[in-house]
């Protein structure tokens, strides 16, 4: 979510070559930055803490299981 939020601000200032970790880094400044407003901060981090514990658990983060292993 930081990579696209970072590649469309990127380009909004006329940047046409994006980087991964330009797009990366963009997103994570913008995210920072919405943190820092009182209520709504409070807020959007706590709905990206949930988002972010969310992929990490359907991603089976932490498990030796075979990712890639078609279930049949």
């Amino acid at each position: 979510m930081m990579m696209i939020q970072g590649e469309s601000l990127l380009r909004a200032f006329g940047s046409r070559n994006v980087t991964t970790v330009g797009a990366v880094l963009a997103g994570l400044l913008l995210f920072s930055f919405i943190d820092f407003i009182p209520v709504v901060g409070f807020l959007f981090g706590l709905v990206m803490s949930i988002v972010g514990w969310g992929v990490t658990l359907r991603t089976k983060f932490g498990t030796m299981d075979n990712w890639f292993q078609r279930k049949a």
